[in-house]
């Protein structure tokens, strides 16, 4: 009897399915529940090259060694459960084109290593991070929790890496020739006894933050409580939270060092600490960009720049964003503390930033800051420069010949305003010192107080306008309301208006002297220079009651209203 020719066809097409079944199951992936370390093991040495292999942790287990994730192969570990290995061993390796997943509720914990990568040593291979925790793992060199190296990438998308400890950089995760990319979850309650508690970036490595947090991090012994980026490496951040970090010394949030870039485009900066300078974000002969975001609430603990700290060749240029409620010895909001340093403002805002002490609650500065946009606004001082104070500065070297460094602050004024703050003593706006200049082209200076004595500028260095309006500032005792002069500063005016108290108005003439005008434009007189620079006032009304305390004699002091 011949077979029917319609039920050979049937049998083909069954056979076809199951093999098709069969081989979606290869390539997307049935998961293989494993609860053991040798089922592990065996699953992950079976793999076929370039056929991903998904693995179900059903349950805890030790791990008694290391495990390598080799070329072509990619693993999925989901499910749920708690692996622990035993001293010096590290959990798994991810070699140069393997691929490792870590999500669900898998936990990888209690590893030591006398090396790298606590829990996980990315060389070279992809590292990805949805979900389960990288948990109070230690290196004794770089990399607590994770190590990625050899132009190996780790994306971290959600999951916990907490309460890891690195001897050395990298309490969380350390990066040396390689890109993490974090969009979502939580690196906290890391430690590194060096730089980064929380994330270490060297050697031309690239971190790029989209989402997630860095939270409650420590450096030790040195810089970056949250994150350190070093030696020409870049990091961006889109959004996310850094908040919460603690360093010994520089950079509470963040710290960018030794010729690296960091582009802040959003996200939060906020509530860290250090006590020497940058409690937000330190900088070192580095480059930080910032487009938007707010860095706020931070704090340097016992120097300046509660939010932000450049030094040594740095260079910061801010067109938006907001650094604000910070607060330093000096310096609330920003301090630029190397001569060769500079910031440029083109937009955004430095708000409501305090000092603790004495000077700038807004911006100190010791390097060069020119403003071109933007505002310094409400920020207090306890003693001068609500907003700004520059400063100068004379050094000593001692060592071998004697040898004198003078550092000079310079305030270039194109645009921008600088308004609303307050000093309680001198200079609510801006007060100059020493060996500090500010020049002012343009923008204004208004709507500053001080209790002592220049409501808009306190000059003890020099100031020189030619353009720009300084009005409608304040005083609460003795005089200058617009501008206070001391006996060893110097002002000179060559355009440009200054308006006292609100009230009356000084519009500078091509001559070089000042003439003075009331609040509805009669004109009360014409202040100039006499032979020893100081501004005297001729009064056009025999009614010279009405007009403020221009000269004290005893004191030698003068005062602009």
């Amino acid at each position: 009897m011949k077979p029917k020719l319609g039920g050979v066809f049937l049998l083909l097409i069954l056979v076809f399915a199951a093999l098709i079944i069969a081989n979606a199951a290869l390539v997307h992936g049935n998961p293989i529940p494993v609860n053991n370390f040798v089922d592990l093991q065996s699953e992950i040495a079976a793999a076929t090259p370039g056929v991903p292999v998904i693995i179900e942790i059903t349950g805890d287990f030790d791990m008694p060694r290391e495990i390598l994730i080799p070329s072509g192969i990619e693993i999925i570990l989901e499910g749920a459960g708690i692996l622990t290995t035993a001293a010096s061993r590290r959990h798994f390796a991810v070699l140069t084109g393997g691929s490792l997943t870590l999500s669900g509720n898998v936990t990888i914990t209690r590893a030591s290593t006398l090396t790298y990568g606590g829990g996980v040593f990315v060389h070279g291979g992809i590292f990805i991070m949805s979900g389960g925790g990288i948990n109070d793992n230690m290196s004794t060199l770089t990399g607590g929790g994770v190590r990625v190296t050899n132009n190996g990438v780790f994306k971290m998308s959600g999951g916990a890496i907490s309460g890891n400890t690195a001897l050395g950089n990298g309490g969380g995760v350390y990066v040396e020739l390689g890109t993490f990319i974090m969009s979502g979850g939580v690196i906290e309650g890391n430690v590194s006894e060096r730089n980064g508690g929380g994330v270490s970036i060297n050697n031309n490595s690239k971190f790029m933050i989209l989402g997630g947090n860095i939270n409650g991090n420590t450096a030790n012994r040195s810089d970056g409580g949250g994150v350190h980026v070093a030696s020409g490496s870049m990091i961006e951040m889109h959004d996310g939270k850094i908040r919460g970090n603690t360093a010994r010394w520089y950079g509470g949030g963040m710290f960018v060092d030794a010729n690296s870039i960091f582009i802040m485009f959003g996200g939060v900066v906020s509530d860290n600490s250090a006590p020497a300078g940058g409690g937000g974000v330190g900088i070192t002969d580095s480059v930080f960009r910032m487009a938007d975001g707010i860095i706020n609430n931070n704090t340097a603990i016992s120097n300046r720049g509660g939010g932000v700290f450049l030094q040594h060749s740095s260079f910061f240029e801010m067109n938006g964003g907001v650094i604000s409620g910070n607060s330093a010895v000096g310096g609330g909001g920003v301090d630029i503390a190397g001569g060769d340093s500079m910031f440029e403002m083109n937009g955004g805002i430095i708000s409501g930033n305090t000092s603790t002490d004495v000077h700038a609650g807004g911006v100190h500065i010791l390097g060069t800051f020119v403003m071109n946009g933007g505002a310094i606004h409400g920020n207090t001082a306890q003693w001068s420069g609500g907003g700004v104070t520059v400063a100068g500065a004379r050094t000593i070297n001692l060592v071998g010949e004697r040898r004198e460094l003078y550092i000079y602050g310079m305030f270039i004024m194109f645009g921008g305003e600088i308004s609303g703050n307050i000093a309680l003593g001198y200079g609510g706006g801006v007060s100059v010192h020493g060996l500090g200049t500010f020049k002012m082209i343009g923008g204004e200076i208004t709507e500053n107080t001080a209790a002592s004595g220049g409501g808009g500028v306190n000059v003890v260095g020099t100031f020189e306008m030619t353009g720009g309006n300084i009005g409608g500032n304040a005083v609460e005792r003795i005089a200058g309301g617009g501008v206070r002069v001391s006996d060893i500063g110097t002002f000179r005016a060559h355009g440009g208006a200054i308006r006292s108290g609100g009230t009356n108005e000084l519009v500078h003439q091509p001559d070089g002297t000042f003439v003075e005008f009331d609040n509805i434009g009669v004109q009360l007189g014409v202040w100039s220079q006499n032979a020893d620079n100081e501004w005297v006032f001729d009064s056009c009304t025999p009614v010279e009651s009405v007009l403020p305390a221009i000269y004290d004699l005893f004191r030698g002091w003068y005062y602009l209203p």
